[in-house]
C-alpha cells in the first residue's frame, strides 16, 4: 500500500509551489515561513492561508505559524494528516490533467486504473 504523506513534506511542497522553488532541497526543515518568504508579508499570508486550508485548521490554530520551524509546524498541524488535503489534491489533479492522456483528469482516475 501507499505510504501516507508526512505533514512536513506536504508543508514543504506547498511552500515550494508558492515560492516557485525548483526542488524540495531548497527548503530546509529548520527554516520558518517568515524566513523563506524573505519578509514579504503578502506571500507569508498566502502560505499560511494555504496551510490552514490544506490541514483544515480552524479558529486560532494559525497563531504563530509563520515563526515556527517547518519541523515544529509539521508536528503542530500534522497530527491527523493521512491523506492529501485540498491544496495538494488540486495541484496533483492539475498535473494529471496536463501531463496524462485525456482519459485521466484526476488522481482518483489514475488510482482506479492502477488498482
Amino acid at each position: 500500500p501507499d505510504a501516507p504523506p508526512s505533514a512536513v513534506h506536504a508543508i514543504k511542497v506547498l511552500i515550494m509551489m508558492k515560492l516557485r522553488k525548483e526542488s524540495l532541497q531548497q527548503i530546509a526543515s529548520t527554516e520558518t515561513i517568515k524566513a523563506l518568504s524573505g519578509g514579504r508579508s503578502a506571500i507569508q499570508n498566502e502560505v499560511v492561508g494555504d496551510l490552514i486550508s490544506e490541514f483544515n485548521v480552524s479558529g486560532g490554530g494559525s497563531d504563530g505559524v509563520a515563526d515556527m520551524s517547518l519541523d515544529d509546524l509539521g508536528v503542530k498541524l500534522g497530527g491527523s494528516y493521512a491523506d492529501l488535503g485540498k491544496i495538494t489534491t488540486g495541484a496533483v489533479n492539475k498535473m494529471v490533467a496536463q501531463k496524462l492522456p485525456g482519459g485521466f483528469s484526476t488522481l482518483n482516475q489514475v488510482k482506479q486504473y492502477l488498482a
